[in-house]
């Protein structure tokens, strides 16, 4: 499947500069919506070879590389706006902490099975770029289309996995949820309700964060 995405002019270069050098996908929210309609103001892409983008793209822009131990860098735009740029990745999680010890990945699918729910485990490969307009041909590699087809929330994998090692995501499936209006899979809910008191390992600010969103988008639901 062939998508468009419409982006803003210097987004629409700086893919064009990543392409020239390697294959590009974007990754997240950003495909999400083009299913769902919904807003979203990130733009999160993936590569393979993150250490030899970063040496190429700070030629031309500005990189911080904060977060270069998580495998991610920001690039700041002449606007100001900024891209997260991933490399591929794999992560553990010694079930006590939220914060992952993060390893390259070699592939694509090795990538996949670190993302939470199969809607967000789609990636769209940067194809063409024609003006602000690109061409995407989405990989889906864990059944996310079907789901976001359909209006289902299910984990990558084993979502008893996926919540141990972070139980935020529990909440992240509820907001899912209310926001858009899908149905839990009755083994990602079967999971949640049993891991519930995992919930204890997450900080009050983002347990509040993401309540807060679920109030905003249908207090009601």
């Amino acid at each position: 499947m062939e998508l468009t995405l419409e982006v803003t002019p210097e987004i629409a270069e700086l893919l064009s500069d990543i392409k020239s050098v390697m294959d590009v996908y974007i990754t997240g929210g950003t495909i999400r919506s083009l299913f769902t309609g919904e807003k979203t103001k990130d733009l999160d892409t993936v590569v393979k070879d993150l250490d030899l983008l970063v040496e190429y793209l700070s030629q031309k822009y500005v990189v911080t590389q904060e977060a270069k131990s998580f495998r991610v860098i920001k690039v700041i735009l002449p606007s100001g706006n900024v891209v997260d740029v991933s490399g591929f990745r794999s992560e553990t999680y010694d079930l006590i902490s939220r914060k992952p010890v993060v390893s390259p990945a070699k592939s694509i699918e090795e990538d996949v099975m670190r993302r939470d729910f199969t809607m967000n485990s789609l990636y769209g490969e940067v194809v063409e770029i024609t003006g602000n307009k690109v061409r995407l041909r989405i990989v889906d590699l864990v059944g996310g289309l079907y789901d976001l087809q359909n209006g289902i929330i299910r984990a990558t994998g084993n979502p008893t996995i996926r919540f141990l090692e972070d139980p935020l995501r529990m909440l992240r499936a509820l907001r899912f949820a209310v926001k858009l209006d899908f149905e839990i899979s009755p083994e990602t809910f079967e999971a949640i309700t049993r891991l519930t008191d995992e919930l204890r390992r997450v900080s009050k600010e983002r347990i509040r964060e993401e309540l807060d969103k679920m109030f905003l988008s249908n207090p009601a639901e």
